[in-house]
């Protein structure tokens, strides 16, 4: 099992790394809609690639406001030229929640379509058992549960690839926590598997 972090703009990544040990992986908020880019960006991946730590973005879904093609243009816009060398997720969270999950299947579909890479979904594990389109469609899961108890919740899924367990708002760790804490459910081969074009 590798662990690793996930930061946007409300995090400072080079501070993060000067408290913690070197993490096996770090997600990066990316963009959010369909014009918004996280002011971080440049700079966090940057700071990844100095260190050596393996790449994953998101995407803050608003399906209030726009349509998932116009929402993955923008993320595609950002991100595609990492793809088969990074890890891609579709955040499902907040508002989202109140919206049907074909719309975050067009997303996922198109972005596969773009890349030959297959996004995750990040939710909520109280969301999963809303998500078996997703995994019939064979898109991973990166869910979000805090909690002392061994394992997550993760509905229709049979495993869980990324598990958010901690955030500084939720911290069941006993020891200080200055970011939100992810863990990949494999090795190094296992999480290139997931970055790699199909």
């Amino acid at each position: 099992m590798l662990r690793g972090i996930d930061v946007s703009h409300h995090n400072n990544l080079n501070k993060i790394l000067s408290i913690i040990d070197k993490p096996d992986f770090c997600i990066i908020k990316a963009t959010e809609g369909k014009t918004y880019k996280d002011p971080m960006l440049e700079q966090n991946i940057k700071t990844c690639l100095k260190k050596r730590i393996e790449l994953g973005f998101y995407h803050y879904a608003r399906p209030e406001n726009n349509t998932p093609i116009q929402e993955c243009k923008n993320f595609l816009d950002s991100v595609q030229f990492y793809a088969g060398n990074a890890i891609f997720a579709l955040d499902w969270e907040g508002e989202a929640l109140n919206h049907p999950i074909k719309w975050a299947r067009e997303f996922m579909q198109y972005f596969y379509y773009a890349t030959g890479v297959r996004p995750l979904i990040y939710t909520s594990a109280a969301y999963t058992n809303r998500l078996k389109p997703l995994l019939d469609d064979n898109y991973g899961l990166w869910v979000a549960h805090y909690t002392k108890k061994p394992k997550p919740e993760i509905g229709p899924y049979p495993f869980w690839a990324f598990w958010q367990y901690a955030s500084p708002d939720h911290n069941y760790t006993g020891k200080p926590c200055v970011c939100d804490y992810d863990y990949f459910n494999g090795d190094f081969s296992r999480l290139k598997a997931y970055m790699q074009k199909l």
